[in-house]
């Protein structure tokens, strides 16, 4: 039996920690988290309601599995997939805000294996979650500039897909990575360890700042810290020079 539970993910993961520790991640118990809330999809509520270390969190927890979803096609085909992983797994899910599809229903999917949504060899876009759209239309965008763009969907943070990051830094000159958390410790944490360690790569983080985020409407906020296409493509120009 796989118990599945579901909370929102500021509570499910600070408030839970003691017992995901000690109860799951140590026992390697195959149990299924649903984190919804996450990110600031529920803005106006403030901090305490925010989820932006929470990726931070699991990706510390040995045998954990973390899984970003980057619509709700993704978010039933990760659960789904599930069933084939031995020990416990993470799912970071939206709130309020019904995120655009980007993916397809029929999509392969595969845990621990990044999707390549835009071909290009200038720069890649790697990105997670509610980001992911805005990574495609930053690819878009900047193709029209003659910079071809590489947009990696990489739904699992944990385990990383290493040959994917370790390609995108062989073939392109640079990467920047987007996500709705913290640049600590998320996706971005990720894959500049990786990078340090196998390949120092030049690379741009978007996503939240080491402070607590404003309090407001979730695009508002986001518009704020610039986890947005136009940011995406910003720090593109930026790191190409």
């Amino acid at each position: 039996m796989r118990p599945y539970v579901c909370g929102y993910a500021p509570f499910i993961t600070a408030r839970s920690m003691e017992q995901l520790r000690n109860d799951v991640a140590y026992a390697n118990q195959r149990v299924v988290i649903g984190a919804a809330a996450s990110g600031v999809s529920l803005g106006v509520s403030g901090g305490t309601h925010h989820a932006l270390e929470d990726l931070a969190l699991m990706r510390g927890l040995p045998n954990m599995t973390a899984i970003v979803p980057a619509d709700a096609h993704q978010a039933w085909q990760a659960t789904q997939a599930t069933s084939e992983i031995d020990g416990p797994v993470y799912i970071r899910l939206g709130g309020r805000v019904v995120e655009p599809e980007v993916t397809a229903r029929d999509a392969d999917f595969k845990v621990g294996r990044a999707d390549c949504l835009r071909p290009g060899n200038d720069v890649t876009i790697i990105a997670c979650g509610c980001l992911v759209v805005e990574a495609v239309a930053a690819a878009d965008a900047l193709s029209k500039e003659g910079v071809a763009a590489r947009g990696l969907n990489m739904h699992t943070i944990k385990p990383l897909d290493q040959d994917a990051v370790l390609s995108a830094a062989a073939e392109s000159r640079g990467i920047v990575t987007a996500e709705e958390h913290r640049i600590t410790g998320g996706l971005g944490g990720a894959v500049a360890e990786l990078l340090a360690r196998e390949n120092p790569t030049p690379m741009r983080m978007v996503g939240m700042p080491d402070e607590f985020a404003i309090v407001g409407p979730t695009g508002k906020v986001r518009e704020g810290y610039g986890m947005s296409s136009a940011n995406i493509v910003a720090s593109c120009l930026e790191l190409l020079g």
